[in-house]
């Protein structure tokens, strides 16, 4: 294996990525079933597994890689690593976002915070990235788009436009649902 290792870091050296390729057609099916196990949503796994074959590539040009036999093990701990440090990070958002709604929101009750937290945990975890970003630690779109790795601010006030939209569409839907079941 160290002999393949040395190979593969030649072969990424010299600008073939083949050899990622392969490693996500090999073994990608059985990192996203295993998130998903997990609880990790579809469109999050398939993010996961891209970003995980990217630490991958970076571990082996960095001669990170010794005595790997496992690969598909490998992969699968980075994206289980990977998944737990955005778990810790939403439910950071999550926490400071409360703490937005109370300050911003005084009128809304404990239900109705509990509510919205709730339908924003039902976002995608790039929607709450962005979202928390935005709206909790008050960064800029251009910060936003480096960190997050958008082509460019538009894309990235799109995007954030797009979450807003789908969770504020949420948040009137359960508005409304709630207005029907009150007795008049």
């Amino acid at each position: 294996m160290p002999h393949l290792i040395k190979l593969w870091k030649e072969q990424l050296q010299q600008g073939n990525t083949q050899i990622l390729e392969t490693l996500f057609v090999q073994h990608g099916p059985y990192c996203l079933r295993r998130l998903q196990q997990l609880g990790c949503a579809e469109p999050d796994a398939e993010d996961l597994l891209q970003d995980a074959v990217l630490v991958f590539r970076h571990n082996l040009l960095e001669d990170k890689l010794h005595h790997r036999n496992n690969l598909r093990g490998y992969l699968y701990l980075i994206c289980c690593n990977l998944y737990r440090t955005r778990q810790q990070q939403a439910q950071a958002t999550i926490v400071s976002f409360n703490e937005a709604l109370i300050r911003t929101e005084p009128e809304m009750d404990v239900a109705g915070r509990q509510e919205a937290l709730r339908i924003f945990q039902q976002l995608s975890s790039q929607c709450q990235e962005i979202i928390g970003r935005y709206y909790v630690d008050q960064q800029s779109m251009r910060e936003i788009a480096q960190d997050m790795h958008f082509a460019n601010t538009d894309v990235a006030k799109a995007t954030k436009f797009r979450c807003v939209q789908r969770w504020l569409n949420q948040l009137q839907q359960l508005r409304l649902s709630h207005s029907q079941r009150r007795p008049v």
